[in-house]
């Protein structure tokens, strides 16, 4: 029983929200309690002023008004200083232990008064300390343990001392004063309980919150870390550029950004699985991560096989291209994995903020554009953005906005490069090519325009527009001559465009087997399963299809075997030196028997001499195409070459 009350008359030291929660509360409210205090003193002391001792009137008033007056100074002075929960706690203990002094020295003062005067001026000292008990236990409310043991020390003389006095309104003022703070001490009870449980609730909503936040953050960790490699992600990468690009021009500072795109990765990941490919990138990420601590740099992985980085203020160009390069020397070493040895190389784009870039957008376009121009021209090379590429940019942009707002059927125009069949001495098709003269550009080179058209969108549209006019050229000539027309990758992958073709294919009536779609060996490796289908699809029709420039791309022996396409058109690069290179013929013949054995016909382009075109045709080759056989010429210099060679057989 004893720890009980003892308990219910602490502070608890085991909850400091709840302390915490009691100290702001409190701290608002003592004040008044103590201006209550003087002022009802003051008023007591006036109405027995000339009937009691100055000693009881002026004396023990003083010292009580010094005493709320030191407490109340130190409330207000403290007020807005930040309190600890050691603190607050410490600070109520010394309330609750003042509680007894006031109580005791306001209850032991106010009893001395009652023996002088009148029965006006006993009145007023019953009704001091009932109005003054009833004030204290409103201004104790949120220190519960204070507010009961005032009550304790000041109702239980207070009942005693009126109920003895013999007078009968006293005695009922006594009683009336008893059930008046039992009833505010019940309230108080309920009060209390309530305030508790609700910071107990607050400490439990706060402690989600806290947790709701550790997992927001996590969350947003997990979300800008890429979950193979362990590296940052495109999205922190982003958002990330856009910062240090912010603090770099704070402090007139230079950034290096670059991109870095793995050369052989898909052919490791085709030939092998997916399985050798997420560990492939797992060892990069790991050897990229281990650089970025060596180089002072911040890496990311960006997608797929490509990574992108932020040098902070390097020293030069050259440093920041030096870095880029040990990176690339990093990646090309071999990795031993467990199912085997393999290699892969890698190529950058830098570019510098300021010197060549002003934002984010800039960065990664401008970094992009080099890593394209690497792969391009200088495989495995580190390419830093220049005037001259920026030229270029500036040049593809007029090309986009141009092409944008081109009147497709009216600025190109087809020209028809002949497919040679040597053994028939004649032309059995025609390669059409799309030319463009652009009325604000003037000629626009296919190599320029086309992977604009790519990357703008508007690669469907020219692909139709251009389809249904070589169409409608082709069906002017004789039945046996093919029409070969170049697809994109964007037109192979795009359900949309396949369906717009062969839409137009069916309303023009152009015989399917007459049709021949190409595409070059690179874009169909980059999307082998949705090419594999859809060129099923355009064989199941009749129309055939050619593997274009082949023997330069990332294709393997099991990836044509399931490609189910009509013709594999030979890359030049093999043509330039066969009258000087034993290789050269070697490759030639060996692709040839790759095409036999798989079904093909086996077409040599880039064929421009004579002495290229009798080499070839001793090797067994019959089909050919090149400036030897036929530059691209218009739709009527075409039809008038077909005309030509016909009446020259009719005419032998």
């Amino acid at each position: 029983m004893l720890l009980i009350v003892r308990k219910f008359f602490s502070i608890p030291a085991d909850k400091p929200e709840l302390a915490l929660a009691q100290f702001s509360a409190f701290q608002r409210q003592v004040p008044l309690m103590y201006l209550m205090l003087v002022a009802n003193t003051v008023a007591l002391s006036l109405t027995h002023a000339g009937l009691a001792p100055w000693q009881l009137t002026v004396g023990a008033p003083s010292i009580l008004y010094l005493l709320c007056g030191y407490r109340l100074v130190g409330w207000v002075v403290r007020r807005k200083q930040v309190v600890t929960a050691e603190a607050a706690i410490a600070r109520l203990r010394g309330t609750l232990r003042f509680t007894v002094v006031l109580g005791v020295g306001f209850t032991a003062w106010a009893f001395s008064l009652y023996g002088y005067g009148g029965d006006l001026e006993k009145g007023h000292v019953a009704f001091y300390m009932a109005i003054t008990i009833i004030g204290c236990i409103f201004c104790l409310m949120h220190l519960r343990a204070s507010a009961v043991l005032l009550v304790f020390i000041v109702l239980g003389p207070y009942v005693v001392f009126f109920a003895s006095t013999g007078v009968e309104v006293f005695q009922m003022i006594a009683v009336n004063v008893l059930l008046v703070s039992a009833a505010l001490l019940f309230i108080l009870q309920i009060y209390y309980t309530d305030f508790a449980n609700l910071i107990a609730s607050r400490k439990e909503i706060q402690a989600q919150q806290q947790e709701a936040q550790r997992l927001s953050e996590e969350n947003l960790r997990l979300a800008n870390l890429d979950s193979l490699t362990g590296l940052h992600n495109r999205r922190w990468f982003v958002t990330a550029l856009e910062r240090r690009l912010a603090a770099a021009e704070s402090a007139s500072e230079r950034l290096a950004i670059g991109m870095i795109d793995l050369d052989g990765f898909k052919p490791v990941n085709d030939a092998y699985g997916h399985g050798v490919g997420d560990k492939v990138l797992i060892e990069i990420g790991r050897r990229l991560s281990l650089a970025a601590e060596r180089e002072g740099l911040e890496i990311a992985r960006l997608g797929g096989d490509e990574f992108g980085f932020i040098l902070h203020n390097p020293a030069s160009d050259e440093a920041a291209v030096d870095a880029a390069a040990r990176l690339i020397a990093d990646v090309k070493q071999p990795l031993d994995l467990p199912e085997l040895t393999v290699r892969v190389g890698g190529s950058s784009g830098v570019t510098i903020f300021p010197d060549h870039c002003r934002s984010a957008e800039e960065a990664f376009e401008h970094a992009d554009y080099a890593l394209y121009h690497a792969k391009l021209t200088r495989r495995g090379a580190v390419i830093l953005f220049t005037q001259a590429l920026a030229t270029e940019i500036a040049y593809r942009s007029l090309v986009e906005q141009e092409i944008k707002r081109a009147d497709l059927d009216r600025e190109f125009h087809l020209a028809f490069q002949p497919l040679w069949c040597e053994s028939g001495r004649r032309t059995y098709g025609f390669e059409v090519l799309a030319r463009w003269d652009s009325p604000v550009l003037g000629p626009v080179r296919p190599d320029v325009f086309i992977p604009v058209a790519e990357r703008c969108g508007m690669i469907g549209a020219l692909t139709l527009s251009i389809f249904s006019r070589a169409l409608k050229a082709a069906s002017a000539w004789p039945d046996d001559v093919l029409l070969s027309f170049n697809l994109s990758i964007k037109d192979i992958e795009a359900p949309q465009i396949l369906e717009g073709l062969l839409e137009i294919l069916a309303r023009s009536g152009f015989d399917p087997h007459r049709l021949v779609f190409e595409l070059t060996e690179t874009a169909v490796m980059q999307k082998l399963q949705i090419a594999a289908g859809n060129i099923r699809r355009l064989r199941d029709l009749g129309i055939g299809v050619a593997l274009d420039d082949f023997g330069v791309g990332q294709s393997n022996l099991g990836q044509i075997h399931r490609l189910p396409v009509s013709a594999l058109k030979i890359d030049r690069s093999f043509i330039a030196d066969i009258c000087e290179s034993t290789v050269s013929c070697n490759i030639i013949r060996t692709l040839n028997d790759l095409a036999r054995n798989l079904d093909c016909a086996c077409i040599i382009e880039g064929v421009e001499t004579q002495e290229q075109a009798a080499v070839l045709k001793a090797l067994g080759l019959t089909l050919f195409q090149g400036y030897f056989f036929g530059r691209p010429m218009s739709e009527a210099a075409a039809l008038d070459r077909l005309q030509s060679e016909y009446a020259s057989s009719h005419a032998a």
